[in-house]
């Protein structure tokens, strides 16, 4: 799991910094806890579309708080 969200969080980080964003230590965390999470739901259910649903719900939310964010402005 560690090694796994380690990867997660790298790969996240990367494709911050080819948008031309600076990633922080706390993005890193962030990113490395959603990979330890996603692993983990993987585990239980031995399903990998649980952890892609997972996924897909984080992406769903923080798209939906920069909208909100942007609409609050």
């Amino acid at each position: 799991m560690l090694i796994s969200a380690v990867i997660f969080a790298m790969f996240h980080i990367n494709s911050l910094k080819q948008s031309g964003f600076m990633p922080e230590i706390s993005n890193l965390l962030i990113y490395f806890i959603l990979g330890m999470g996603c692993a983990y739901v993987y585990l239980r259910t031995n399903n990998i579309v649980s952890a892609i649903v997972l996924h897909m719900f984080w992406n769903v939310s923080i798209v939906g708080g920069i909208i909100s964010g942007i609409a609050h402005r």
